[in-house]
């Protein structure tokens, strides 16, 4: 009896605590790393159901740049700067291919058409920050896999989100870039990886 008190105590605690994995392979078979801004992969609706091949004209690519620049001067900045930058992507891309109507989480805009799920949002948000990188627009920052939190990672109880992620070079800080708590369009926000975890959500952020 002591034993299964003990379990069951374990398993409430696994529920509190946050901790991440690496995301599912559907995101992480979806991030198109090697892409430039031209002509790359796009994932639309719900675990990436609905791929497309997309790409900027240099007009809408001036519009990212000019985002980025002059370069940040510090990487708090330099993410600030990234998150403005995928927001201005989502935009573009979505007027595209019908997912500027995607709203904020997923419960609200649930089997709407131009409704992406987390899945979905982390691999964009991860090809749109690969292309940052190739474009050598990133100084502070180096891509990193997208991660996932909640009970697709056995280490909680919550409910499971995928994200977008970044490492910061000089202190090796992984952080979270987040673009799935606000409709198209608007910045993807930024947080430690550690905190974001633990069922981190922004001020006015999507919860379902």
């Amino acid at each position: 009896m002591r034993g299964f008190v003990l379990g069951l105590a374990a398993l409430a605690l696994g529920g509190c605590m946050g901790g991440y994995d690496l995301a599912h392979p559907n995101v992480l078979g979806n991030v198109d790393r090697t892409s430039d801004w031209e002509a790359f992969q796009y994932c639309g609706g719900w675990g990436c159901s609905d791929p497309h091949e997309a790409g900027f004209t240099p007009d809408e690519w001036a519009q990212v740049i000019a985002v980025m620049a002059p370069p940040a001067r510090s990487a708090e900045a330099e993410r600030a700067n990234i998150g403005h930058a995928i927001g201005v992507m989502e935009s573009v891309i979505g007027g595209k291919t019908g997912y500027d109507r995607d709203r904020a989480g997923t419960g609200s805009g649930i089997f709407q058409p131009g409704q992406l799920d987390c899945y979905s949002e982390a691999a964009n948000s991860s090809t749109f920050i690969h292309l940052l990188n190739n474009a050598e627009l990133l100084h502070f920052h180096e891509p990193a896999d997208p991660i996932m939190r909640g009970q697709a990672t056995s280490r909680s109880w919550r409910q499971t989100h995928a994200t977008a992620a970044l490492t910061e070079r000089e202190s090796g800080t992984l952080y979270a870039m987040d673009s799935w708590f606000f409709r198209n369009g608007h910045q993807a926000v930024s947080v430690e990886a550690e905190i974001w975890a633990d069922a981190w959500a922004p001020p006015g952020g999507a919860v379902f």
